[in-house]
């Protein structure tokens, strides 16, 4: 019995980060849900009380011999809560993500993810959980500030970046008040460490690398024909893909057929208050110079608030047989998502075509 309780306690870290995943993923489901909201902030504010409490001195008195009882389970409190955290916006930040140019951010979130249960011994320093701490705290206004203000692009970026560092001087000025020798030795380190993060966040941000949050791709394909009727609902007919009918995925060739014109069809999420212009970049690939060619770029505005994501579609005519693509991107050239597809031309009966609603 006791050999069973010292594993539970050797891998306690690694039991409640695999738990605070599961538990993200079935409650997560919405960034602009209030529930998401209290859990998140609610990881944030008990991970800053577990840094303060931490760092207290020892001394007499009653509230003190209740903290040094309570300390040995602090660092297991701030890996729960910091492991709920990157858990959460690894699944946040993927809906919202594109491998294409999104991968690095990604990777890094599954590095913080992974390697929590590592940070065990170095969280009794400062630097180290102030620096983990900036960066989910960040990470958290990033998404949470477009999502409140109903608007997003890089001056709410800017923005969520000076708010971040706010709230760290003041959280930072807590812990020196709190553990003024410690905080001194570490204040250099800290500093340095709080910039690094901030810098990278920026270059990240500005490189397209960290995803397009709030706004997540529900669903993308190619049409031969979409319609939408008065009260809303659209009428999409295409050719199903190899896993049709258990997902509703359009082929990856486009059998053209009379010159007929190639719908794109796409629903994006977004929060309830955010109202956005999305694009349509249509694209071809161009052998002989190895390149993708730009011949349209198709805006229009999606409204938050639908579960499916709000649903538009563009539509060209003058196409050509080649390997296509359409990028869903936001005004700062962000990309939400992507379709590509093979144009072929035919002269016989196309392949049984599929229509659906939506």
């Amino acid at each position: 019995m006791t050999s069973f309780w010292q594993k539970i306690k050797r891998h306690g870290t690694s039991i409640a980060f695999v738990l605070g995943f599961i538990w993200d993923n079935i409650m997560l489901t919405r960034v602009d849900h209030l529930f998401a909201n209290v859990m998140l902030g609610s990881y944030l504010g008990l991970s800053a009380i577990s840094i303060v409490a931490m760092n207290i001195p020892t001394g007499t008195g009653w509230h003190m011999r209740i903290i040094e009882k309570t300390a040995r389970w602090l660092p297991f409190i701030l890996q729960f809560c910091f492991g709920s955290l990157f858990s959460a916006y690894l699944v946040l930040y993927t809906r919202s993500a594109s491998l294409a140019t999104n991968w690095p951010f990604l990777f890094l979130l599954v590095v913080l993810t992974v390697s929590n249960e590592l940070f065990r011994k170095k969280y009794a320093s400062i630097t180290l959980p102030l620096s983990v701490f900036f960066i989910v705290l960040f990470s958290y206004i990033t998404f949470s500030l477009p999502t409140f203000l109903g608007s997003m692009g890089s001056e709410i970026f800017i923005v969520s970046g000076f708010v971040s560092l706010f709230v760290m001087i003041i959280f930072s000025r807590l812990i020196s008040l709190v553990s003024k020798e410690k905080f001194k030795a570490s204040r250099l380190s800290l500093a340095v460490s709080i910039v690094l993060i901030y810098i990278l966040f920026n270059v990240a941000y500005f490189t397209n690398i960290i995803p397009p949050i709030p706004l997540a791709l529900k669903e993308i394909g190619v049409y031969h024909s979409v319609t939408r009727f008065q009260n809303g609902v659209y009428a999409l007919r295409f050719e199903p893909g190899w896993w049709y009918p258990f997902t509703s995925a359009t082929a990856d060739v486009f059998n053209r057929k009379n010159n007929e014109p190639v719908y794109v069809w796409s629903a994006i999420f977004a929060p309830t208050k955010l109202t956005v212009p999305v694009f349509h970049r249509w694209q071809y690939y161009e052998e002989s110079r190895h390149e993708w060619i730009t011949t349209d770029l198709i805006q229009f505005p999606i409204v938050g608030g639908r579960d499916g994501g709000y649903r538009g579609y563009s539509m060209k005519a003058g196409v050509f047989p080649a390997r296509w693509r359409v990028d869903v991107e936001t005004i700062q050239k962000k990309l939400i998502g992507r379709v590509e597809f093979i144009i072929k031309n035919i002269s016989i009966t196309q392949p049984n075509l599929v229509i659906e609603t939506r």
